[in-house]
């Protein structure tokens, strides 16, 4: 009786087995759309899924376009089906491409497969079926000295921190529409991006709590890398300003910006008072000179001019000093 028993287990297992015709995955491209990636061991000729958390604008290409198939999308669902009756043969590849409307796309959910004659597939959500192709972090790091560390991961900006953050601000080169969500959104920090520069902060006081040391800062809408992001300027409880940086790699981990105070935080944080040249401390424009590169006012009053006075004392004469001398 037992014998049999196993025997029929084994048989239920391997069933239940085969009955999984394929998988579908998420690859973040780091431009704001996702690979949907499939396996199956069947053709396919219809399906549906809903995305999440982010909504997005479309859903186009893969092997769906490149089979006939008709793709449409509501921000949250993608539905696609062939009117002609054409199929997606098994095998692996790229399913779709999907655009990313407002944040992240991190799952697919209510998953509905079809293959000829309507019959349902059995198919599930691979989490890691898009791998890790985007190391633009890993050999990133920042100076040592700092309180704060940020890296860009596709749109996703993280942090590593040693305090509780209470204001954030950094500069982009015009390539950031908006920032939104990550920890600065859940602890309801007020959060937007001008054509240069992104600020959040907390009319409540609130702050993200960075008991766990790092996590997802905001996530940036537009097309920035990290060599786009610039100057951070974070602060902690009371206003006090944190050490900040960018991550940097390989020989380029060297700090460029070391001014009066001696921390590399590329901000011009100098200790005393910058004179007219900005240099900090400095004597400003030199005795007789009319700007910080040294130059002189010539006769015709410009700065780094080239007029000068002829054998007359006149400035740009013709220098005819014998008429001069008679009048």
């Amino acid at each position: 009786m037992l014998n049999r028993m196993i025997k029929l287990l084994i048989v239920v297992s391997l069933f239940s087995i085969s009955f999984t015709n394929g998988t579908i995955g998420l690859s973040d491209n780091g431009d704001g759309t996702y690979d949907v990636l499939y396996t199956s061991d069947t053709v396919i000729s219809g399906f549906q899924f809903d995305v999440g958390p982010g909504t997005i604008s479309g859903a186009a290409g893969g092997a769906a376009a490149d089979n006939g198939f008709m793709q449409s999308s509501n921000g949250t669902m993608v539905i696609a089906f062939s009117l002609m009756g054409t199929t997606i043969p098994e095998g692996d590849g790229v399913l779709t491409v999907l655009t990313s409307a407002d944040g992240p796309i991190e799952e697919l959910s209510n998953i509905i497969f079809s293959t000829t004659g309507g019959n349902q597939l059995d198919f599930t959500f691979d989490p890691d079926a898009g791998g890790d192709d985007d190391d633009s972090g890993s050999d990133l790091s920042c100076s040592g000295s700092e309180d704060l560390c940020l890296t860009l991961d596709g749109s996703s900006l993280n942090y590593t921190s040693n305090a509780d953050i209470y204001g954030l601000q950094f500069g982009h080169n015009g390539c950031a529409t908006g920032i939104s969500g990550g920890d600065a959104g859940s602890a309801g920090f007020a959060l937007s991006c001008s054509g240069s520069t992104c600020i959040g902060f907390s009319f409540m006081g609130a702050f993200i709590d960075v008991a766990n040391g790092t996590g997802t800062l905001v996530e940036i809408a537009g097309t920035c890398t990290q060599e786009d992001l610039s100057n951070p300027v974070f602060s902690t409880a009371g206003g006090v300003a944190m050490v900040a940086e960018f991550a940097t790699g390989g020989d380029d981990n060297v700090c460029d910006d070391v001014d009066a105070d001696g921390i590399c935080d590329d901000v011009d944080d100098c200790i005393g008072e910058f004179d007219e040249c900005g240099i900090c401390n400095g004597d400003g424009i030199a005795d007789g000179a009319c700007d910080c590169d040294g130059n002189v006012t010539d006769c015709a009053g410009e700065c780094g001019g080239s007029a000068v006075e002829d054998e007359c004392g006149v400035c740009n004469g013709d220098g005819m000093w014998w008429f001069c001398c008679r009048r």
